[in-house]
């Protein structure tokens, strides 16, 4: 932790999890001893790595791979918010924050800003009147950094293809083709769901070559598993396969670890 090496740490416990279940004293010590090196080492880091580490070590203690105490967590959190921009800050806080006062706060103020922002929606429409463009209301391509590095792992393997993110499943498909081979809550699903990434192949008509499915800690929870689960199964029904690609350790070059998988499989 003197050379700040966090993705060591972060690999390090995660790979240890095991070992630490039976010693609990040096389980304990160990867990501090990160946090307090990490609670340190906020300040003095851009609010992008610090942004990625605090979530990082967040869903460490979320595994149980450190334990942090309440006050630490604290601290982290109170860090890591004052390091973050308003939009980065209101996402790490309602993705990870449970303790801090701030982060509370935060979210407390966005939901009255919700609130307000609804009813601005209840005034007609020829009462409203934007002097400026509100480009605040435009929504990114990518949703978050790692489907930009995804992404741009695909353009480094395929620059002759066109690559799009978040194509609706009812644009890959004909449904009424595939009806026929899926349930009713799968044929609901259909024309709700979206894939990460569709690989277009340019010469051949622009046919759908490739697909995949970018997965991170969020795919872990039940609900989430269940929009996977109908996602395989629509293909499956199509003989067609969905790549799923997960990073199994944090890693400072994720564009390069991406290419390495996809190579694998592809």
């Amino acid at each position: 932790m003197a050379a700040n090496d966090w993705s060591f740490v972060y690999n390090f416990m995660k790979l240890n999890k095991s070992f630490f279940k039976t010693n609990t004293l040096e389980f304990e010590r160990v867990s501090g001893l990160i946090a307090s090196e990490f609670i340190k080492y906020i300040p003095t880091e851009k609010a992008v790595l610090i942004l990625d580490l605090s979530q990082k070590l967040f869903t460490l203690n979320r595994s149980g791979s450190v334990k942090f105490s309440i006050e630490q967590l604290i601290d982290i959190e109170k860090l890591t918010l004052s390091a973050l921009d308003e939009t980065e800050a209101y996402s790490f806080a309602k993705g990870f924050c449970l303790h801090s006062l701030e982060a509370k706060e935060l979210l407390k103020a966005k939901d009255i800003k919700e609130h307000s922002k609804e009813q601005k929606l209840e005034i007609s429409a020829s009462s409203k009147v934007n002097v400026f463009p509100r480009l605040d209301w435009l929504a990114p391509l990518f949703k978050s950094s790692q489907e930009l590095e995804f992404y741009q792992a695909l353009k480094d393997l395929y620059p002759n293809y066109f690559i799009y993110p978040n194509v609706a499943l009812s644009n890959i498909f004909i449904f009424d083709d595939i009806s026929e081979t899926i349930n009713s809550k799968q044929q609901s699903y259909f024309f709700k769901a979206v894939i990460d990434f569709v690989v277009y192949d340019p010469s051949d008509f622009h046919v759908p070559k490739y697909f995949f499915e970018v997965d991170s800690h969020y795919h872990d929870n039940p609900k989430a598993k269940i929009k996977d689960k109908m996602k395989d199964d629509i293909f499956l029904a199509a003989n067609i396969p969905l790549h799923r690609i997960r990073l199994d350790e944090f890693t400072n070059t994720p564009r390069h670890e991406f290419a390495k998988k996809i190579q694998k499989i592809i």
